[in-house]
């Protein structure tokens, strides 16, 4: 089928054995408001109905590929060189993008040209016992602006992969995903962070993110707590070589847990001076939280391990009680 002409904007769908809920995701895109794009559709290796279905859908704007089974890095990035499209919007086999989803997010990126990506709110549909990724949702829905997401970059993903859409100038530039053993989405985006581009989020939902069992963030082993240590270890190293005062790491957690995690730090080449607790010790590489000194420009750069969520919160309020400034005099790193 010959393509229509240039869109607008290229949809790219990576598919494998999506045939319970592609047709659901194609709809929410043949629904949309705005009518200028394509939907580029990689059909990764699938032997169910995946394919069969698509087929039959009457639509000029479609473009299928078939492709023997490579993983999602690779389908992405097969569908991002063929994409003719000036913005690319990820979408995912089991999601659902809302109609105005890409009306509002090209109309956000044409009147704010230095923003290179943006996404949205999205809402959370799945069991009720999926709570670790309710509140995952519930803290990205929270952040919305340039500096609150920058700030977060280490912690996680600090928005949906579906939700976003960006200007395909930054594939040329900076690459795309990457096809080795990382979370490939949360590489990007540190990676792009790490060359200045700006990313923001719109305050509406304009995804329905479905979270089912097998969903590839839990079953795949590029999404494991290590790598995903590793990838913040080596793009936190290459920020803190590029600043032209070097200040003591200190590190906000002690036990098995930090210590397994921050492992990747000294890897990269980062060695922490001190550990911080709430409980006071004896040894002399430990400090209680409360003996932190004023900050100052050549004092202690904190990073915080810790990840229970009231933990977090609590070492959050008291830094900046204490007037240290996120990405300035301490990062979230978990």
């Amino acid at each position: 089928m010959a393509r229509a002409g240039k869109p607008l904007v290229s949809v790219v769908l990576p598919v494998h054995n999506g045939d319970k809920t592609i047709l659901r995701a194609v709809n929410s895109i043949l629904a949309q408001t705005l009518a200028n794009w394509e939907l580029v559709i990689i059909n990764d290796g699938s032997t169910d109905q995946t394919l069969k279905l698509l087929r039959k859908i009457n639509e000029t704007r479609l473009v299928i590929v078939s492709l023997p089974y490579s993983g999602i890095a690779k389908a992405l990035n097969f569908g991002l060189k063929i994409a003719r499209g000036k913005y690319i919007a990820r979408m995912d086999a089991d999601d659902e993008c809302l109609p105005d989803r890409l009306e509002k997010q090209v109309t956000f990126l044409e009147q704010y040209t230095d923003v290179g990506l943006v996404s949205s709110q999205t809402v959370h549909v799945g069991s009720s016992d999926q709570k670790g990724y309710r509140r995952h949702i519930a803290w990205t829905n929270e952040l919305f602006s340039p500096d609150e997401i920058y700030h977060a970059r280490f912690q996680d993903a600090p928005f949906a992969h579906p939700s976003v859409m960006f200007r395909k100038s930054l594939f040329y530039q900076y690459g795309g995903y990457s096809e080795t053993n990382v979370p490939e989405d949360f590489e990007l985006w540190l990676r792009w962070f790490h060359a200045g581009i700006r990313m923001q989020k719109l305050p509406e939902v304009l995804l329905k993110w479905y979270d089912p069992p097998n969903r590839l963030s839990r079953t795949h082993p590029n999404y494991t707590s290590n790598l995903f240590f590793e990838v913040k270890a080596h793009y936190f190293a290459r920020w803190y070589t590029k600043k032209e005062v070097k200040r003591p790491i200190w590190i906000f957690g002690t036990g098995r847990t930090v210590n397994h995690r921050i492992k990747p730090l000294k890897v990269a080449g980062i060695k922490p001076e001190k550990f911080i607790d709430v409980v006071p010790k004896t040894a002399a590489h430990i400090i209680h939280y409360q003996d932190l000194p004023e900050v100052s420009e050549r004092g202690p750069f904190l990073l915080s391990y810790v990840s229970d969520r009231k933990g977090k919160k609590e070492i959050k309020d008291f830094l900046e009680q204490r007037n240290y400034q996120e990405g300035t005099d301490f990062i979230m790193m978990a």
